[in-house]
């Protein structure tokens, strides 16, 4: 007899049923667009965070050149439509007057004349790597600056021309992204406006320093209770700049003067006196009349044994290349010489009084290689 033999199904061997491909199909398609979707979000925030670190960077870059001296000043300078600013000319050396308020695209130079930005042509822009390119707006150039320089005249609403205004120079980002896609985030073009506020003229820093420097001990003379006398300069301590017309490296040449290139200059001139009572120095224009004698205040040498360091500080304000010369004016001659060291003086002590006390040979010590007079000047503009 047989036995009916019941045979459980263990369901764990049996496959995927259609229903429960189809739920895993749909759910993987759904994780497949999610994670598709996330790494593109990931890429366009990626692409986002380039752009913006290519825009501050250029940002940067354009407020660097606004402020500094030598860019504004080839900025200025250049008078050609496609390169420079042809309606710059209220601002150029000799020019007359700006207009208040006159809105102006600017083509900004960097301090080797290079251009950082140029914001005439409406074309010119740059990609979203930093790139310049020149057909804005367009899928391949999504970017540009609306760079442009505004004259402000203080006197404004009164007078609305003046020589040297106030410049206000704007930065305004554009941005026409075509159809590569608008950058994620909330991406706003206003957050990088450019605003800086500067002078009409350029601020440099070029140093100019010249010196006498004593080279045998001998004293730099006397007479300065007669007249006016020339304080001797022979040495050139620094021009970086090139602002010094008369140098032959590190000499002075013609000796005794400085001439300067044209701009402006804050100086500061200073020199000794020794036992020879009142003193008051100045810093004289060789063309007469053409620029004011700046004089110093009188310092007093005390006649027993006292010496002053006499001080100009001025602002050079030149049209045209000048030069200028250092002269003191004293109201006595020094007394007799006593012995210092065991070393008689020599009896021409007139000859120290235009600087400081300098021990004769054979006595110890010496002021070979010590400097007298200095004129140190800071080109501004």
């Amino acid at each position: 007899m047989k036995k009916n033999i019941i045979r459980k199904t263990n369901y764990s061997e049996q496959g995927f049923g259609l229903i429960e491909v189809i739920i895993a199909a749909a759910i993987l398609s759904v994780v497949a667009l999610g994670i598709t979707t996330l790494i593109e979000d990931m890429m366009r925030m990626q692409k986002k965070n380039n752009t913006v670190g290519v825009i501050n960077r250029m940002r940067g870059q354009i407020r660097a050149a606004v402020q500094n001296g030598r860019s504004w000043e080839l900025t200025a300078a250049d008078a050609t439509v496609a390169t420079g600013n042809p309606y710059m000319d209220c601002i150029r050396p000799g020019a007359t007057t700006c207009t208040h308020d006159v809105i102006t695209p600017l083509n900004l130079k960097d301090a080797d004349g290079n251009p950082v930005y140029y914001g005439v042509t409406a074309g010119h822009g740059f990609t979203y790597d930093g790139v310049y390119c020149t057909t804005y707006p367009s899928d391949a150039c999504p970017f540009r600056w609306n760079l442009t320089w505004t004259a402000k005249c203080s006197s404004a609403p009164t007078i609305l021309t003046c020589r040297e205004p106030n410049v206000i120079v704007t930065g305004r980002l554009e941005y026409t992204p075509g159809t590569s896609g608008i950058l994620p985030g909330g991406f706003n073009p206003n957050l990088y406006r450019i605003d800086v506020t500067r002078g009409a003229e350029a601020i440099r820093n070029d140093a100019v320093t010249v010196s006498y420097v004593e080279g045998d001990a001998s004293g730099e003379g006397d007479g300065c209770d007669a007249a006016w006398v020339t304080r001797q300069l022979n040495t050139v301590d620094g021009d970086p700049g090139n602002n010094l017309l008369n140098k032959s490296g590190a000499v002075l040449l013609p000796l005794n003067q400085v001439q300067l290139r044209a701009g402006t200059y804050n100086c500061r001139v200073q020199s000794p006196g020794f036992k020879n009572g009142g003193n008051r120095l100045r810093l004289r224009s060789t063309a007469g009349t053409a620029f004011p004698t700046v004089t110093s205040p009188v310092g007093t040498a005390m006649m027993a044994g006292g010496s002053v360091n006499l001080i100009i500080d001025t602002t050079l304000v030149l049209n045209a290349d000048s030069t200028f010369v250092v002269e003191q004016k004293c109201t006595s001659r020094p007394l007799a010489a006593p012995a210092e060291n065991n070393a008689p003086h020599s009896p021409a002590i007139d000859f120290w009084s235009l600087g400081v006390p300098v021990p004769s040979a054979p006595g110890p010590g010496g002021y070979t290689n010590t400097v007298y007079t200095t004129v140190s000047c800071a080109r501004t503009s």
